[in-house]
């Protein structure tokens, strides 16, 4: 995925189009509705932090992509979750056009000696410490202040991504376990801003702004985080010591950003009735990865769960689809 700063400042973008252009399909002066946004932003990665459902983000990144945010679209009922549902296909846009450059840096920086792992993408660390690189640099060269993200939901309100769950994957994700995975976003997203907001200035050869650490550093940051700083492989650590984009990713990236508006306001107009399923980590139709082993384990234990519980959808007994809790 590109990181935090790259998602949050496309759809802060989105949002002033959309106001310029007075053709959003909500209010987006609405405080709530643009955190909704913001939120909705960063959706498909939330099972990634600590405390979230990882089978969630491995369905929704590699298995019926595009359906998942048709269904978001097409289920919301009211603005923010409208507003939610046009953020998460914001992300998903944003990895179908940035992840394929991302990869291509990681092969250019690692050479031919780790081809075959980078290839199949199984050295997820090569693969981490590039994209990290690129949005701490990204986020520091266009002054971008990565978002805190505010829980904004409560139990009922996970609903709406509790139904398009359902609908695309015929398992239940209880209403525990996305609060809990939007909660984990909201509350390591003031980690990654902190230390990605150090590092950005660092990658770019700039005075570091030390002063939110002073400021912040035993406010927000949870000891097991200050003491993964120090321990080398770890995510927290990779994030401080991730590698400066070449020129050529750069100058790439910043190359297909009006590409990535077109593609999102066409998505849009059709209400997405044309986009197909992707692989969100290659970029690329999920009917043309084969033997990418995270994909493969994310088909096989999504396989394996609506073969063992009962189900209204045709498996096993007949009955409402048991609630897909933690890591059960």
């Amino acid at each position: 995925m590109p990181g935090m700063v790259i998602h949050t400042w496309l759809a802060l973008e989105i949002l002033d189009r959309w106001k310029r252009r007075g053709d959003a399909p909500f209010d987006v002066t609405d405080p709530l509705v643009r955190q909704a946004f913001l939120n909705g932003s960063m959706g498909p990665d939330m099972g990634l932090f600590p405390g979230g459902n990882r089978l969630l983000t491995s369905l929704v990144h590699h298995i019926r992509s595009g359906q998942m945010a048709r269904n978001l679209v097409h289920q919301a009922s009211r603005p923010v979750e409208l507003s939610y549902a046009w953020g998460w296909f914001s992300h998903l846009m944003g990895d179908v056009v940035i992840h394929p450059l991302i990869n291509r840096a990681v092969q250019r920086h690692f050479g031919p000696e780790r081809a075959p792992q980078l290839a199949s993408g199984q050295d997820e660390r090569a693969h981490r410490l590039v994209e990290m690189g690129l949005d701490a640099y990204w986020g520091h060269t266009r002054g971008h202040r990565c978002q805190w993200f505010q829980p904004m939901w409560d139990l009922e309100a996970t609903e709406h991504l509790a139904a398009a769950l359902r609908s695309t994957y015929q398992i239940e994700f209880s209403a525990d376990v996305l609060l809990t995975s939007h909660r984990a976003l909201a509350r390591y997203s003031r980690t990654l801003c902190l230390l990605g907001r150090i590092h950005g200035a660092r990658l770019a050869r700039a005075p570091v702004p030390w002063d939110c650490l002073h400021h912040y550093w035993f406010r927000y940051l949870p000891v097991r985080t200050i003491t993964a700083l120090f321990r080398p492989n770890s995510t927290a650590f990779d994030l401080t010591h991730s590698l400066s984009p070449d020129h050529q990713l750069i100058e790439q990236v910043a190359g297909v950003m009006e590409t990535y508006f077109d593609r999102f306001f066409a998505g849009v107009r059709s209400r997405l009735a044309e986009l197909p399923d992707y692989d969100l980590h290659w970029g690329t139709l999920a009917s043309e990865v084969e033997g990418y082993p995270p994909a493969e384990e994310a088909r096989s234990e999504w396989a394996a769960r609506l073969e063992r519980m009962p189900s209204q959808y045709g498996s096993g007994n007949t009955g409402r689809a048991r609630p897909l809790n933690g890591g059960a």
